[in-house]
């Protein structure tokens, strides 16, 4: 399944992107490459993370430590991704072109093959020489073909953050005690599930007020901030198909928005009330819903970053998520301080991902 970045494309047309994701400064486009149709972004600074390495790197890295560890060890990753704010800077990756970006926080990745890769390389390098070509969400596990196409083209990886995947294409995981509550606990509740096609005007804003709730409120303002007006375009368009769970007022309290592409599915978008009781397993619910649908069809659930513990125990395992930059045709400046970056996420990056489960 792939998307039509047309879709993208006219919503952001004649428009600040600002009035859709708040915090976000960029231009969309709907590109065709190497025969191909790709939504991408063109942005030239610090902007939300989906569009700005500068942020990803250090500001949000920053935060993730301040949640995640210990205040000793928060204190020195905070004083080394702070270090390393000069680097990035001189690395250019903030003015960029970025492909296949749907502005979530997981994009999962179409196929590249070698002669793909080299061709969409030498057309962005021709259409926009002065930007660094980008494209998040490459894992070995889903991407390997790509990785390495990307890789032949010039491309450096950057590891970006460990994410979690539920695999059933090939075989079922075997279902863990966890994963059998969260299920039975969906088909007993006294909540009312609804499904995509159930979703109306009134409960786009329930679902906006719910994830700014918890990925504004609970976690930081630094994830994209969605508008109503943007949850619903993309639901219509079919973009985003929405699930969720109603009180017995009609009001949405728990809703996860799902994202399917090249045979992958994930959840850029989820919210639930968190003046409930936690007993009542809104989370788990929404989970495993995901889950259970990965199970039915035989495919990838990206589960993305965050939550490591809970999501092990459901069977999902973890991978690191990478970055694709090529930034050759900028000069040897922006070569070098892309490998330094290279280097030390590689060497001190990814080893305290694996050890802390960030």
């Amino acid at each position: 399944m792939r998307h039509d970045p047309a879709i993208l494309a006219a919503m952001f047309a004649g428009r600040d992107s600002r009035t859709l994701i708040a915090n976000l400064d960029a231009q969309c486009l709907a590109l065709t490459l190497a025969g191909e149709p790709w939504a991408a972004t063109l942005s030239d600074g610090p902007t939300c993370y989906i569009c700005s390495p500068s942020v990803a790197y250090v500001d949000y890295a920053i935060e993730e430590a301040r949640w995640l560890l210990s205040p000793p060890l928060y204190r020195g990753i905070a004083a080394f991704a702070r270090s390393c704010r000069p680097l990035v800077r001189a690395s250019g990756l903030d003015r960029q072109v970025q492909l296949n970006n749907w502005l979530f926080s997981t994009n999962p990745v179409p196929p590249i093959t070698p002669d793909a890769a080299a061709e969409v390389r030498d057309t962005l390098i021709a259409r926009y020489p002065d930007r660094a070509i980008v494209l998040r969400s490459l894992n070995a596990r889903s991407d390997a073909v790509t990785m390495t196409a990307l890789r032949e083209a010039g491309f450096r990886l950057l590891p970006s953050r460990q994410i979690y995947l539920y695999d059933a294409r090939d075989a079922l995981p075997a279902m863990t005690r966890d994963l059998r509550r969260d299920l039975k606990l969906s088909e007993t509740t006294t909540l009312h599930w609804v499904e995509n096609a159930g979703f109306t005007g009134r409960d786009y804003a329930d679902c906006a007020a719910l994830y700014d709730g918890l990925y504004l409120g609970k976690y930081t303002p630094l994830n994209p901030q969605y508008s109503v007006a943007f949850i619903e375009a993309m639901h219509r368009a079919g973009v985003l198909r929405l699930r969720g769970l109603r009180d017995d007022t009609g009001r949405i309290v728990a809703f996860a928005a799902m994202f399917e592409q090249a045979g992958v599915l994930t959840d850029p978008m989820i919210g639930y009330d968190l003046t409930r009781p936690a007993k009542d397993g809104l989370y788990r619910m929404l989970t495993s819903s995901g889950i259970a649908e990965a199970r039915a069809r035989g495919m990838l659930l990206n589960m993305s970053a965050g939550a490591a513990g809970f999501k092990r125990y459901r069977g999902a395992e973890a991978e690191v998520e990478y970055t694709a930059v090529y930034v050759r045709h900028l000069g040897r400046r922006h070569v070098a301080a892309v490998r330094a970056m290279e280097l030390a996420l590689t060497r001190i990056g990814v080893p305290l991902l694996r050890k802390y489960g960030l």
